[in-house]
């Protein structure tokens, strides 16, 4: 007697993933697991738009991904068509469908794959506890034939997929992010270290200034430290001060820019609204990813360089 299994081709259900008590999007049907690499916090990098020039975007939050390895006698086309229509089915935003013959598919995963994007190659996937080859995903990343993106909000919570169909040894990816901010209150400001920061070197670095990716919003647990600069600008209220947005280099040029002028701005309007600090003191300005602490290469170094600087201005 059949089982549902195979009765149901190619069907495609969410599961609970036990590594992160989250649902993932399950294999095709038959296929079989070559690796897993899971990750707490993490940026990737998600093709959107159908044509070769659509926008990267760059979200961050648990990443997990698994190489799987389709049955031989299933082309890569009927997995790409069974995932695009039950990721529908299931309520997903379909932001991105690029296939061979009719996108240079295999030009933009490898773009997106690339250090300083999503950095495949360097990913240690492993199988039951052990690490596995990296040419493994270097196989899809380097010679793909479908690609998708896929999005769904469910409550407060979003979750993006991505789909990578390789051409050889019958190989696919599916990148699953659960969209989540870095944990809160790992790095505290304090009035001393602001004040002598801002003594020996004319700025100082704030990373207790939260905001959702690519959002110019602050989040309420910025307001701690927004307490502590206000206290620090009363302190010495001659004294005017440039705040400088900053961000990573993921992502679009032009984007990075804008989101960390309104970054700054943010930061200026909750001083003064909800501080009282007088408005002429202040002057908002972003440099996006132009002034980096560290390399833009992982995700480590990348949190250093989103930030929000505190630089003191001359006298007019």
């Amino acid at each position: 007697m059949r089982t549902l299994n195979s009765l149901i081709a190619g069907f495609i259900l969410f599961i609970a993933s036990p590594g992160l008590a989250q649902e993932t999007l399950s294999a095709f049907r038959d296929s079989v697991l070559v690796g897993q690499y899971t990750t707490e916090f993490e940026t990737l990098h998600i093709a959107v738009g159908n044509n070769d020039a659509g926008e990267i975007i760059a979200f961050e939050g648990t990443l997990e991904s698994r190489i799987l390895r389709k049955p031989a006698e299933k082309s890569g086309l009927e997995v790409f068509r069974s995932y695009l229509n039950e990721l529908r089915a299931s309520g997903f935003e379909i932001l991105a469908v690029r296939e061979k013959g009719k996108n240079q598919v295999t030009r933009n995963v490898r773009d997106l794959s690339k250090v300083g994007k999503n950095a495949l190659k360097n990913r240690q996937y492993v199988l039951k506890g052990a690490p596995v080859s990296n040419t493994l995903q270097n196989s899809v990343g380097l010679f793909t034939d479908y690609y998708l993106s896929a999005k769904r909000h469910e409550g407060d919570a979003d979750t993006y997929l991505t789909v990578m169909i390789g051409r050889k040894n019958d190989l696919y990816i599916i990148d699953t992010l659960h969209l989540a901010p870095m944990e809160s209150g790992t790095v505290t400001l304090d009035l001393d270290a602001l004040r002598a920061a801002i003594e020996a070197e004319g700025k100082a670095a704030v990373y207790d200034i939260y905001f959702d990716t690519g959002s110019a919003a602050l989040k309420p647990e910025s307001s701690v430290a927004l307490g502590v600069i206000a206290t620090y600008l009363k302190e010495i209220p001659a004294q005017n001060f440039y705040i400088v947005g900053h961000t990573d280099d993921t992502g679009g040029y032009d984007f990075n820019m804008k989101l960390s002028r309104d970054r700054a701005a943010s930061v200026v309007k909750a001083l003064v609204n909800t501080h009282k600090i007088v408005s002429g003191r202040l002057k908002a300005s972003g440099v996006g990813p132009l002034s980096p602490l560290a390399s833009n290469s992982n995700e480590v170094s990348r949190s250093k360089n989103r930030r929000v600087e505190i630089v003191l201005r001359l006298q007019k």
